[in-house]
């Protein structure tokens, strides 16, 4: 039987990601653990998305940009030419089965186990870019139909947005739990 370490909900979430190499997980990885997503923003090949915004949320996207160039600058000058090529990477989607405050389980395409993903997780409610986290494929099944059932773990994520994930989980174990209440 396996342990878990949070609560987990079954929920439908579109999930945004891109798989990265180890040297980009080692240079996200302390600005993931360190900086919370609305602080950090998303990630430049996620935060291009479509469809109606607010013009609120336009601004706080604007905001959030402007701290990432200055971020990606900074990083720039630390990181020695060459090392890290840099490569506009459109982000992939796939739908979120079950989530918890330590990984998740989506739909989408094959992956291998040991691959690394940058995600972006948006939670109904909460804050308005989502939660930005780097996470490690630790199962991939057979496909049921056309896609492929993968579990990954958390690998690097701020507390904060840790903190965030978990308040959803259980605001929506209550909701769930209030709606089967209803039913009977």
């Amino acid at each position: 039987m396996e342990k878990r370490s949070s609560g987990r909900i079954e929920d439908c979430i579109p999930v945004e990601y891109r798989v990265i190499s180890e040297a980009e997980y080692g240079a996200l990885e302390s600005q993931y653990r360190l900086i919370p997503t609305q602080e950090r923003g998303a990630s430049p090949a996620m935060a291009a998305g479509d469809g109606p915004a607010d013009e609120r949320v336009v601004g706080l996207l604007r905001e959030l940009n402007g701290k990432m160039d200055r971020i990606l600058k900074l990083l720039d000058r630390e990181t020695p030419q060459g090392s890290l090529p840099v490569q506009p990477v459109r982000a992939e989607q796939a739908t979120c089965a079950d989530i918890s405050g330590s990984g998740l389980r989506m739909v989408g395409r094959r992956f291998s186990v040991g691959e690394l993903l940058d995600m972006l997780i948006p939670l109904p409610g909460f804050a308005p870019c989502g939660v930005g986290l780097l996470a490690k494929v630790v199962r991939d099944s057979s496909p049921a139909g056309p896609h492929y059932d993968t579990a990954v773990t958390f690998a690097a994520i701020n507390e904060e947005d840790r903190e965030q994930l978990i308040t959803y989980v259980f605001q929506r174990q209550r909701q769930i739990l209030a709606s089967r209440r209803g039913l009977e």
